[in-house]
């Protein structure tokens, strides 16, 4: 056994028992890991904060390779989420956000480009003003850096690069262009060239340096809700903050 220091990211939590925390966070140094804040519910110099999902911590615990979780001794909060509390919509995102990194992260799988999207996805939901556009800009540098996004430059039948409108096909989240949608059998909503566009300039620009209000959010959410599906159908997993997040996000528009 050995002591071991890290900087995390709470992606989950439940009570153990009467007085424990377990807890699944992403670690900078290790990757996702599950860890037990013993005594945490009965302590009245430690704060129930450190095991609120989006919580960054760092931390001391005792490691033992034969182990699955690990007993944390000291710990740090560096930022927590306590400000979002009274608002559905960031709450819903956050949730969304940590729970498609739990769900598609393996264990001790040390990804820092991974931890370092969260902690910038996690800081940009206080300020946020397009939900819907900050999901699927996380979800298309998620999916880039597991190496499972497609090629949205050109149809994956023709090959064609300047198609207006396009289809997802369901089962490898690929555009297809109009004039091949009859080539396959499983198709989601029709996009337009402009969810095309928006699309390429998530992937080129910085979050910050886009000015979502030229991408119609009903669009964005009807991107998203094909994007989580294709992500529980190829890790055979459930979102399921995903739910609530589309319903929040989709009143404004009934």
């Amino acid at each position: 056994m050995e002591i071991q220091k890290s900087t995390g990211i709470v992606l989950s939590s439940r009570s153990a028992n009467e007085a424990d925390y377990f807890c699944t966070i992403l670690t900078k140094e290790f990757g996702k890991r599950d860890f037990v804040f013993k005594g945490l519910r009965k302590s009245k110099k430690r704060s129930l904060v450190i095991s609120e999902p989006g919580t960054v911590a760092s931390f001391v615990y005792y490691f033992h390779e034969d182990k699955k979780s690990y007993i944390v001794n000291e710990h740090n909060i560096i930022k927590h989420m306590l400000n979002i509390k009274d608002d559905l919509k960031k709450i819903y995102l956050l949730y969304f956000l940590v729970s498609l990194v739990e769900k598609t992260t393996g264990y001790n799988d040390c990804n820092k480009s991974i931890f370092e999207l969260t902690a910038a996805g996690i800081d940009n939901i206080p300020a946020v003003k397009y939900p819907e556009h900050l999901s699927v800009f996380f979800l298309l540098h998620l999916l880039r850096m597991q190496g499972i996004l497609p090629d949205f430059n050109r149809c994956k039948i023709c090959a064609k690069e300047n198609y207006k409108g396009f289809f997802i096909d369901t089962n490898d989240f690929q555009p297809v262009c109009i004039g091949c949608i009859n080539s396959i059998k499983n198709k989601t909503i029709s996009f337009g060239s402009s969810i095309k566009n928006y699309i390429i300039e998530s992937l080129k620009k910085k979050y910050s340096l886009i000015d979502y209000s030229l991408y119609s959010s009903a669009s964005v959410l009807n991107l998203l809700f094909s994007m989580t599906l294709f992500i529980e159908d190829y890790y055979h997993i459930k979102i399921k903050p995903k739910d609530l997040l589309i319903s929040e996000l989709s009143a404004k528009y009934k």
